[in-house]
């Protein structure tokens, strides 16, 4: 028995389960029914095995990759799953500056779940991870993407190609990048440039042009935090978000939205914030209207955890502009509206 008569024999697995149950067809966040449903089918398998192969399984919680250590004979195997619940079999991947806990994988396999179309069943294919990565693209970070229906494009001509890059420091990671952005793309994005490499960079020596574009993503990844957030927790994910994605930092994220004292509008006194989003209106409209799909599946995420689903469209622009109606609809914003004279507070952004 070898690897590759495990996965598929899990893949086989899932496939039959018909109808399967709709728990692990759910996806949303960080509350992913295929990564429930993956050690359950695992457990499985190894009980169908054994004693003749000895199949043990460990799943890795929070910020790891590979998702699952997989040990078949003593020999271990990493496991990173993805899963879409649209029939797509394209999805962003890791990041390219993602290391790996572990070093002593054999090989570490992508194993992608795909919900079929108006259907409780769900398809699954299974490749050398390195094999299944199309492309890199480049929303705020440099990420791969997943393509598990064209593997022979990918960027990687084998293991070891693969294997080098996960080996190099940081620097030489950045170069792979801008190479293939350059070659790829039209040109390497300022925002993979090391901008340091021992202390995160200080808000505050960005140029004003960064900075602007900073604050922007921020307003529309997280609104309701931002906009109507307890004071305590308010910039928590805000700041997680700036030094995980740019590797900078600010001591006070509150001068960045809210400094300044209030806001006046049609002789009306707003919250300092609604300020600062009426200010970058055009960088706003600029972004809703051309970020990536991959920046939208970052938002929806985000959103997910705060922003009631039914506010959410098929595009940014409208879902953002039905996000900001929905929070201006609370106090102390509809008050403030209404003596105003303005219907809606997406309206301020026009």
């Amino acid at each position: 028995m070898n690897i590759i008569d495990v996965l598929d024999k899990i893949c086989e697995k899932i496939e039959s389960m018909d109808p399967i149950d709709s728990r692990f067809l759910r996806s949303k966040g960080n509350d992913n029914g295929f990564e429930e449903l993956f050690p359950l089918i695992a457990e499985k398998v190894s009980e169908e095995l054994a004693p003749q192969n000895k199949l043990e399984f460990k799943v890795h919680l929070g910020h790891h990759f590979p998702d699952v250590d997989l040990i078949l004979n003593d020999v271990k195997f990493g496991i990173e799953l993805k899963y879409r619940g649209n029939g797509s079999w394209i999805t962003n991947g890791n990041s390219v500056f993602e290391s790996i806990t572990s070093e002593d994988y054999e090989e570490i396999y992508l194993m992608f779940g795909s919900k079929v179309p108006k259907k409780n069943r769900m398809l699954v294919k299974f490749a050398p991870y390195w094999q299944a990565t199309s492309s890199i693209k480049v929303t705020h970070s440099p990420r791969f993407t997943i393509d598990m229906g064209n593997l022979s494009e990918s960027i990687f001509t084998s293991k070891e190609e693969y294997d080098s890059l996960r080996k190099m420091e940081e620097i030489e990671k950045v170069s792979f990048v801008q190479k293939f952005l350059k070659e790829n793309s039209g040109g390497a994005k300022w925002y993979i440039t090391p901008t340091a490499t021992i202390s995160p960079t200080k808000f505050s020596s960005l140029p004003c042009i960064k900075k602007d574009q900073i604050r922007t993503e921020l307003l529309i990844l997280f609104p309701d935090d931002l906009l109507h957030g307890d004071s305590r927790s308010k910039y928590i994910r805000s700041a997680e978000y700036l030094l995980e994605t740019y590797y900078v930092y600010n001591s006070s994220l509150r001068d960045l939205f809210s400094s300044g004292g209030v806001y006046i509008f049609k002789k009306t006194d707003f919250p300092k914030i609604i300020g600062t989003l009426v200010s970058l209106k055009e960088q706003l409209n600029h972004t809703l209207y051309n970020a990536s799909d991959d920046f939208f599946e970052l938002c929806k995420d985000n959103w997910s955890k705060t922003i009631p689903p039914h506010l959410i469209s098929n595009n940014l622009y409208d879902s953002y502009t039905a996000i900001i109606d929905y929070l201006g609809s609370k106090e102390p914003y509809s008050n403030l509206l209404k003596q105003a004279n303005i219907a809606n507070m997406s309206e301020m952004l026009l």
